[in-house]
């Protein structure tokens, strides 16, 4: 290794215009190569090695004091609320996750046995959300039925649809969930409503399943935000002041974050989507894999 005074000796050689600078530097131990990345460089002096860099510095020490903060505040908020905290105040994400050698990175916990929130909803590139509804508990056929003829109604009545898909046909995609099942002999027939069915185990050629998970994460940032009001249970009473217990409580705290979450779901995103599932029909149409 050699030191800044002998780099500076051949630098200071080749600025001042010396024929043997190459000579300088080879009296000083150092060799051609090094000569000329010295020169090329102007750079002596070593760059600084070993210790944190700005760069890849996973948590800076404002951020963590920032951290303290909120939990001096409340000592009842989880990682999970923390982050999104985080992310709305700083615009911090975590990029990487730990688990134990053998241990999955996620807990499994086992499914609720509660009633769950359902959410029917039909997208369009053009528009992103068409038509949309929020069902306690499961959805029985005739509900969905009704929800697709409400869907026709609704293209057929709209102003967009007029002026751009006049005399075309309406095109409803469905998968085969239980509530999917005959559908075809429930809703009401039109000469220009058309029900595509895709087929078992294909939900990379449905366009609304990345529109789901879109709308699912928002759903779990805006509970995050809501943490502290849905553990907050000194006011149990409905704006009539009538009592509501825990489960509907909750149910309404969910139902606000779906309806304020469905915005999400934008022309963008409904057009990434429809070029996720083009790509996966064509590769079935070539023999190929699928890739959900």
């Amino acid at each position: 290794k050699h030191s800044s005074a002998e780099k500076r000796h051949v630098l200071d050689a080749q600025r001042a215009g010396r024929a043997d600078w190459l000579g300088v530097a080879a009296n000083n131990g150092i060799t051609r190569s090094m000569a000329y990345r010295i020169v090329d460089t102007g750079r002596v002096d070593d760059l600084p090695r070993g210790g944190a860099r700005a760069g890849s510095v996973k948590v800076a020490q404002e951020v963590k004091e920032r951290v303290e903060s909120y939990l001096n505040d409340n000592c009842t908020y989880t990682l999970e609320t923390l982050r999104s905290m985080l992310i709305v105040d700083e615009g911090i994400q975590r990029g990487r996750g730990r688990a134990k050698k053998g241990k999955r990175a996620t807990a499994v916990l086992p499914p609720s046995k509660d009633a769950n929130l359902q959410v029917q909803c039909t997208v369009n590139s053009e528009r992103g959300v068409v038509l949309y509804r929020l069902e306690r508990g499961s959805i029985r056929m005739e509900q969905n039925a009704a929800f697709i003829d409400d869907i026709y109604r609704t293209v057929k009545a709209s102003a967009f649809f007029r002026e751009n898909y006049e005399g075309k046909k309406v095109v409803v995609v469905l998968d085969n969930a239980p509530a999917h099942r005959q559908t075809e002999e429930r809703v009401a027939p039109h000469d220009d409503l058309v029900l595509l069915r895709l087929a078992p185990y294909s939900p990379m050629c449905n366009p609304i399943e990345g529109c789901f998970s879109v709308l699912k994460a928002r759903i779990k940032e805006h509970l995050a935000l809501d943490r502290e009001a849905i553990c907050d249970r000194s006011n149990m009473t409905d704006v009539d002041g009538n009592l509501v217990t825990i489960k509907k409580r909750t149910m309404r705290f969910l139902e606000r974050a779906a309806h304020a979450s469905i915005k999400h779901i934008t022309p963008t995103i409904v057009t990434k989507m429809e070029l996720h599932a083009r790509d996966a029909v064509n590769a079935a149409e070539l023999m190929q894999d699928m890739v959900y």
